[in-house]
């Protein structure tokens, strides 16, 4: 696994997306990220060279 994010990279990752951050909850929100990170990680083992990609479409609204 890669390293853990740093605190000042989550911040910046945070104000590149449009998010307030403050100060206080930023190393709360720096674990909640990587724990995120560490939960998908497995996903980078399946075997998707053989998997052909489709759209994922929104289903049409039921009017």
């Amino acid at each position: 696994m890669a390293k853990p994010l740093t605190t000042e990279q989550v911040g910046t990752l945070a104000q590149a997306a449009g998010l307030r951050v403050s100060t206080d909850d930023l190393p709360e929100v720096t674990v909640r990220v990587n724990a995120f990170l560490v939960g998908l990680a497995p996903l980078d083992e399946l075997p998707l060279d053989s998997v052909q990609p489709i759209p994922a479409l929104p289903l049409p609204d039921e009017a």
